[in-house]
C-alpha cells in the first residue's frame, strides 16, 4: 500500500495517480513507463516533498513516493535522496513540544519508511549508509531519552557549565513527562481549555530550550559537533567487536540482511534476501500468531498438535528465507563441533521482521532433525545499532568472566553491592486469572538466590517495585504482561495494585538504573507491539533495557507456565553456578540459550513451549 495518500494535498494526489499510471505503463513500454516515473519524481519532489511551507507528514510521503518512481525507474542515486529527504524530516514528526503519546502517533504514521530507506541506499550501492539511515529512523524517541543520559560525562569535563543546563532541564523534562495525560487534571483556578493551553506553552518553551541548547553545545566544540545526533558507521562499527550484528529488512522492492563488521575495507556486507519479500514476511507473521493462539486455545491435543507443526512450517521457511543465508554470509554455515564454545550473533529486526523468531529459525524434520540456529550460534536482539552500544557502556565483552568464573566482588559506584537480586511474584492479581506458575517460580529462585529481595502477592506494588529497582542488578518478574496495542503508555506488567496505578511501559522507560544487569520478565508477549510502533519498539521489553538494563530476557509471544519455570530455573542455575554466587549477568545470553536447548531436547516438535524466550542487549 502507497503510504499515507489521504494526508496528500491535491497536487499530490494528481501526481500519485501519474506514478501509478506510469507504473502500469512501465510493464508494457519500457521506454515510455521510465519516462513518466520521472516525471512522477520530479513533480513530487518540486511540488510537495521541497517546500517547507507544507506539512511534514505531506512532504514525507511525497519524498517516499518520489523515491519509489525514482527507484522503479532505475535511477537509484535519485531514489536514495529522495528518501534521505524522507527520514531528515521525521524528528518534525515527533517535535519535542507534542505530548509522548502524540509523538508516537506521528512516527507510526510513517511505518515502514525505514526499511525502504535502507532498500534505496543497498540498491544504490551504499550499505554503510543503509545502516545509518535505519539508526536515523527507527527507535527515535528510545535514543532521545537515553542519549541524554549518556551524553555527559565528556561534556562535564570539557564544558561543565553546559553540562548543568543539560541536567537542569533534563530535570523539568523528566518532572513533565512523569505526568501522563490520562492521570493528570485541569491545573488548580484554571477551566480545562485553559490548563491545557498553558500545558502546551510549557512544553513549546522547554522544546525550544532543548533546541538552544543542543544548538550551543555543538558549537562550543569540534568533538562535540554530532552532540546527540544519529550515530556513523564508523560510530557504530565497533559494536560487531564480539560477533556479527545483522539488521535484517523486508521491503516492497529489495529485502536484505545487513552484516556490520568491526573492521576492514568493508564494515556492511549485503546478503540479499531473495526468497523474502514485504508480502512474504506478513504471510509468514499471521501464520505464526495463528499457530501461536491455537497452541495455547484450541482445546483437543490434535489441534494442538496441528499449530506446533505450523509454527514448525514458519520456523522453516524463516530458516530457508532470512537464517540460512546470513550464517552462511556470517561464516557460521556448518556447526561448531560438539563441546565448542558456540560463537555469537545479534540480530537487529527491521519492522515486521521485528515479530518474527529468527532466533530459533530451523529446517526440522518429523524426527526432530535438521538445521537450527540453535546449533549454529548464541544469538541475541538490539532494537538498533545504538541501543546495544547503550546497553554495552562502562562494559567490557559482552561475556565478560567466564560462565563458570565468580564475577569481581565489587561494590557498584554508589557504594551498594553490584549483586543485589530482586524477584517480583504474583501467583494471584486482582482482576487476572490466577499464575499458578508463580508460586513454584519464586521458589525455585529463592533457593538459587536466599538473599534476593521479594514482593510477593500484595507487596509487589508500583510503588515497591520501582523503588526496589532502584537498588538492586538482577529483577526477575513472574506476573501477567499486557501487549496493548494503542501504544507505548499501555503495554504493561500487572502488578498488585494495577487497577489503580498501572505499571506501564512509560514507566518503566523513564527509570533511570544504571547498576541495572539484568531483568527477566517471566511473562507474556513483553516484546509484542502494534506493527505500527515496530521500529520504535514500543514493548515492555525495550522499556528496560531504555531504563539502563545491559540484558532483558522477554518472551514473543505467550509462555507455557511449567516450562517457562524450568528454563528459568535452569538459567538462575547456570548464572549461579547451582546457587554458590550471585547471578552472573553477563553469560545471561549463553543461560538462555542452555536452557531453551535443554527444553526443545524433550520436545523438539513443538517449538510453542521454548521458542518464545529471547535475549536482549548484550
Amino acid at each position: 500500500m502507497l503510504p499515507a495518500e489521504s494526508t496528500l494535498m491535491p497536487a499530490a494526489v494528481r501526481t500519485l495517480g501519474q506514478a501509478l499510471f506510469a507504473l502500469g505503463g512501465a510493464h508494457r513500454d519500457r521506454k515510455r513507463g521510465r519516462a513518466a516515473l520521472e516525471e512522477a519524481h520530479d513533480e513530487l519532489t518540486e511540488r510537495i516533498a521541497a517546500r517547507h511551507e507544507a506539512r511534514a507528514k505531506d512532504r514525507i510521503a511525497a519524498a517516499r513516493l518520489a523515491g519509489r518512481a525514482a527507484g522503479l525507474a532505475g535511477n537509484h542515486t535519485d531514489a536514495l535522496a529522495a528518501f534521505e529527504r524522507a527520514v531528515g524530516l521525521l524528528p518534525r514528526m515527533a517535535p519535542r513540544e507534542l505530548l509522548r503519546e502524540d509523538r508516537e502517533s506521528g512516527l507510526g504514521a510513517v511505518a515502514g519508511l525505514a526499511a525502504e530507506a535502507a532498500g534505496a541506499a543497498t540498491a544504490a550501492g551504499r550499505p554503510g549508509r543503509a545502516l545509518e539511515l535505519l539508526e536515523q529512523s527507527r527507535a527515535l524517541l528510545q535514543s532521545e531519552l537515553v542519549g541524554t543520559r549518556t551524553a555527559l560525562d565528556v561534556l562535564a569535563d570539557r564544558e561543565p557549565g553546559l553540562a548543568e543546563e543539560f541536567i537542569a532541564l533534563r530535570s523539568r523534562t523528566r518532572a513533565a513527562e512523569a505526568l501522563l495525560p490520562a492521570t493528570t487534571g485541569p491545573t488548580p483556578g484554571l477551566g480545562p481549555a485553559l490548563s491545557d493551553r498553558a500545558d502546551a506553552r510549557r512544553r513549546k518553551e522547554r522544546a525550544d530550550d532543548w533546541t538552544d541548547l543542543l544548538t550551543r553545545v555543538r558549537r562550543s566544540h569540534d568533538d562535540f559537533s554530532r552532540f546527540l545526533l544519529p550515530p556513523t558507521l564508523d560510530e557504530l562499527r565497533g559494536q560487531a567487536a564480539e560477533g556479527p550484528v545483522v539488521t535484517v529488512y523486508a521491503g516492497p522492492f529489495r529485502s536484505d540482511a545487513l552484516v556490520l563488521h568491526p573492521e576492514g575495507d568493508r564494515p556492511v556486507d549485503v546478503v540479499e534476501l531473495s526468497g523474502l519479500s514485504w508480502d512474504r514476511a506478513l504471510d509468514l507473521v499471521v501464520r505464526l500468531r495463528s499457530a501461536c493462539t491455537r497452541i495455547y486455545g484450541e482445546p483437543s491435543y490434535g489441534g494442538r498438535k496441528t499449530a506446533q507443526q505450523d509454527l514448525g512450517k514458519v520456523l522453516g521457511d524463516l530458516w530457508d528465507m532470512v537464517a540460512s543465508p546470513v550464517l552462511n554470509a556470517c561464516g557460521l554455515g556448518v556447526p561448531p563441533p560438539e563441546g565448542t564454545t558456540l560463537p555469537r550473533l545479534w540480530w537487529c529486526p527491521v519492522g515486521i521482521m521485528a515479530f518474527l523468531p529468527l532466533h530459533v529459525a530451523e529446517r526440522y524434520d518429523q524426527t526432530g532433525r535438521g538445521p537450527s540456529v540453535l546449533d549454529h550460534a548464541v544469538t541475541s536482539y538490539t532494537s538498533t545499532v545504538g541501543a546495544l552500544a547503550y546497553v554495552r557502556r562502562a562494559t567490557g565483552p559482552d561475556e565478560g568472566p567466564g560462565v563458570d568464573e565468580p564475577p569481581a566482588d565489587e561494590p557498584a559506584a554508589d557504594g551498594r553491592p553490584a549483586d543485589r537480586t530482586l524477584i517480583v511474584g504474583l501467583p494471584e492479581t486482582p482482576g487476572a486469572p490466577a499464575l499458578r506458575s508463580a508460586e513454584g517460580e519464586c521458589e525455585a529462585l529463592q533457593r538459587l538466590v536466599p538473599d534476593a529481595t521479594v514482593l510477593y502477592g500484595p507487596d509487589a506494588t508500583h510503588v515497591a517495585v520501582t523503588e526496589a529497582m532502584r537498588h538492586s542488578s538482577v529483577a526477575h518478574f513472574v506476573c501477567h504482561g499486557v501487549s496493548d496495542l494503542r501504544g507505548r503508555g499501555y503495554s504493561r506488567l500487572l502488578l498488585h495494585d494495577h487497577q489503580e496505578r498501572a505499571f506501564t511501559v512509560a514507566d518503566v522507560s523513564r527509570l533511570d538504573i544504571p547498576h541495572a544487569d539484568l531483568a527477566y520478565l517471566s511473562a507474556c508477549e513483553t516484546t509484542d507491539t502494534a506493527p505500527r510502533f515496530a521500529d520504535e519498539a514500543l514493548h515492555i521489553t525495550a522499556a528496560f533495557q531504555t531504563a539502563g538494563y545491559r540484558s532483558v530476557v522477554g518472551s514473543l509471544w505467550k509462555v507455557q507456565g511449567t516450562l517457562g519455570t524450568r528454563i528459568a530455573e535452569a538459567f538462575y542455575t547456570q548464572l549461579t553456578a547451582a546457587g554458590t554466587r550471585p547471578p552472573h549477568a553477563a553469560g545471561s545470553a549463553r543461560a538462555l540459550h542452555s536452557a531453551v536447548v535443554a527444553v526443545r531436547a524433550r520436545h523438539p516438535l513443538s517449538p510453542g513451549l521454548w521458542a518464545a524466550h529471547v535475549h536482549f542487549g548484550r
